[in-house]
C-alpha cells in the first residue's frame, strides 16, 4: 500500500511516505508488540518536530552545509515512521505485565519530551500531586497514552494554545 500521510500541528506538515518496499521475508524474530511499536512512533513524532523546529532556527535554516544533514535525518524519521505504521498493521496485540508506576515521574517524562520539541506558540504545564499513589500499569504505557492525548490536544489547536494537565489522588468514601 503506498500513499501519504499529512500530519498538521504547531510543528509544521509533516508528510511521512509509506511503501512496501519493506521486506517481510527475514528469518521469523519474536514480534514486537503493537504497543512497543506504537511507543516508538511517539518518539518518532517527538524527534521529527525537534527537527522541525531545529531546521526553522534562523542560523541553522542560513547555513547552506546542514541542509543535506537535515534531508538526510528527515528521510531517516519518515523511513522509521513507515516502518513503524508498517509492522503496528502486522502486530498482534499484546499487553504488559502491569508493575507500579510513579504517576509523576511519567509525567515529567513527558514533559521533558514535548518541552524540548515543541514551538513556543504551544505550551504544556503539568501538576502533579506530591501525595500521588503507584498507579498499577505499564510505565512506558502510561506514558505513552499521556503522549498520545498531549499530540492529539496540540493537534487540535493549529494555532497554539495551552495543553494543562494536573494529577492528584482522589480519595473515594464509602458513605
Amino acid at each position: 500500500m503506498s500513499g501519504a500521510e499529512t500530519r498538521s500541528g504547531t510543528a509544521g506538515n509533516h508528510v511521512f511516505d509509506r511503501t512496501d518496499d519493506v521486506s517481510l521475508f527475514a528469518p521469523p524474530v519474536e514480534q514486537p508488540t503493537a504497543g512497543i511499536v506504537h511507543d516508538l512512533g511517539n518518539l518518532i513524532q517527538v524527534a521529527s518536530s525537534a527537527l522541525n523546529r531545529v531546521a526553522r532556527h534562523p542560523s541553522v535554516s542560513t547555513a547552506p552545509a546542514l541542509e543535506p544533514v537535515i534531508v538526510s535525518a528527515r528521510t531517516a524519521l519518515q523511513q522509521a515512521g513507515a516502518l513503524v505504521r508498517e509492522t503496528v498493521c502486522r502486530a498482534a496485540a499484546s499487553h504488559r505485565a502491569p508493575e507500579h508506576a510513579s504517576v509523576g515521574a511519567c509525567l515529567a517524562e513527558v514533559e521533558n519530551h514535548v518541552r524540548s520539541a515543541w514551538e513556543t506558540n504551544a505550551r504544556l504545564e503539568v501538576h502533579a500531586g506530591r501525595d500521588l499513589p503507584a498507579a498499577k500499569c505499564d510505565p512506558l504505557g502510561l506514558q505513552n497514552a499521556v503522549l498520545n492525548l498531549v499530540f492529539n490536544a496540540r493537534d487540535a489547536m493549529p494555532d497554539g494554545g495551552l495543553i494543562s494537565i494536573n494529577a492528584a489522588a482522589v480519595v473515594e468514601s464509602h458513605g
